[in-house]
């Protein structure tokens, strides 16, 4: 049977990244949310001898799904490098199995990310997706996304060329959010977030889970 986006809803973390033909590794914390056709992407690097090897991103958008393929369109991104992803997915194990292929200064490298799913505290999953949308030069522009699954939550902005960004894992009990990573002053991001995932809303934020 195949698989469906809606079977692929869950918190995904990267287990390794192998890139070209060389041995898998992990050098970042990488939390993947799907929900539905919606995601959320935030990556920070671990510490690794005393210092770091790649860098922190954050993006977010929509998600479509011909299997084996899975295309990511970044409607925010942190970098702004790739503004669309393609890759090839598979499950192997329950693990997702990730192969593509990025330029990186005029050179194709390919590469292989492996992804585990992160067991989640509710017995009923709890999911909201909401984003706020701008109008710019006559055109309707996305500013801001949420993206919550489980007792996991991804929060980002774009305003006035400032990117903010954080990463939130809840308690077991209750819905009181403990940060993980952020990026920039988070405060109006934590705001929203208490406001929609406690059944709310919050001024110019549409939800659409």
């Amino acid at each position: 049977m195949e698989t469906t986006l809606q079977e692929l809803t869950g918190v995904w973390r990267r287990e390794s990244l192998s890139v070209a033909e060389g041995e898998p590794y992990e050098d970042s914390t990488v939390y993947w949310l799907q929900a539905g056709a919606f995601f959320a992407d935030m990556r920070w690097p671990l510490q690794v001898n005393g210092g770091e090897s790649s860098g922190t991103s954050a993006f977010s958008g929509l998600t479509h799904w011909a299997a084996p393929t899975i295309k990511f369109v970044h409607e925010l991104d942190l970098t702004k490098e790739h503004m669309e992803d393609q890759t090839i997915l598979s499950i192997e194990n329950g693990k997702l199995h990730e192969s593509g292929q990025v330029t990186i200064n005029d050179e194709l490298i390919q590469f292989q990310e492996v992804w585990t799913p992160v067991e989640l505290n509710q017995t009923e999953l709890k999911i909201n997706v909401a984003r706020r949308e701008e109008l710019i030069d006559q055109h309707r522009i996305t500013t801001a996304y949420l993206v919550r699954v489980g007792n996991f939550s991804i929060v980002m902005q774009e305003n006035c060329h400032e990117f903010t960004a954080g990463c939130w894992q809840a308690l077991e009990k209750g819905e009181r959010w403990s940060k993980l990573y952020s990026i920039g002053d988070i405060t109006y991001l934590e705001g929203v977030l208490n406001d929609i995932t406690n059944g709310g809303s919050h001024p110019d934020w549409r939800n659409l889970l």
